[in-house]
């Protein structure tokens, strides 16, 4: 009978009906994990992130069927990625898209870098 008490208060807890959970406030962890990933949706996207990140896609898209293209499209990526991630660093917003500026300056540079010395190789030759 001593564990009788301890024993419904335990399970009070484990209850969504207990007097734990009329507290003002209080939440369990499936909430707070929720309120967490709804503040983390809730974040902006750097829109010059997302377009540093088209700008090198592309660029490698059309370095096939259109060269031409993909000689500004390369650059572009490469330097909009560069001030995205240099103005993501000031930014008192925490913004999503850091991820897609790292990914357009490495795919512009590696391709630009590519473009250039294809490029002079090409004008060595002949």
């Amino acid at each position: 009978m001593k564990y009788f008490l301890p024993l419904i208060f335990l399970v009070c807890l484990t209850v969504q009906w207990s007097p734990v959970y009329a507290i003002e406030g209080y939440k369990t962890r499936q909430e707070k994990k929720d309120l967490k990933d709804e503040q983390q949706d809730a974040r902006k996207m750097d829109e010059l992130s997302l377009w540093s990140y088209i700008a090198a896609v592309t660029g490698i898209a059309s370095f096939f069927v259109l060269p031409a293209a993909s000689l500004l499209l390369f650059p572009a990526g490469l330097v909009m990625g560069i001030i995205a991630l240099v103005r993501g660093r000031r930014s008192i917003e925490d913004r999503r898209g850091k991820g897609l500026a790292i990914a357009a300056v490495v795919l512009g540079g590696a391709y630009t870098a590519l473009f250039v010395i294809s490029f002079a190789i090409f004008l060595i030759a002949f």
